[in-house]
């Protein structure tokens, strides 16, 4: 049912229950929270920031990034970040 729609940037952002996969059990979750008064989804949640579980705060890869920024530039933006180096690597 859900198959064909954009992939979440960054990808770790869809895994609302931070067990480490994402699957149906973070839409449950995330509709627990939102309906029934369930346990937050994991942060970073409300205001943008670092995955606290990663040592490297990292949470974007340099594709995830890239198709992120690409969403809200123009044709002359991309082709700037191209020239800068940044690909995708998707």
């Amino acid at each position: 049912l859900f198959a064909d729609g954009e992939p979440s940037v960054p990808e770790e952002a869809a895994d609302a229950n931070n067990d480490g996969t994402v699957d149906l059990s973070d839409a449950i979750h995330t509709l627990q929270y939102l309906y029934i008064g369930g346990e937050r989804p994991a942060a970073p949640f409300e205001t943008p920031g670092p995955d606290p579980k990663r040592a490297d705060g990292n949470i974007f890869s340099v594709g995830e990034l890239y198709l992120h920024l690409s969403q809200d530039m123009g044709a002359d933006d991309l082709q700037t970040l191209r020239l800068l180096g940044f690909e995708s690597d998707q």
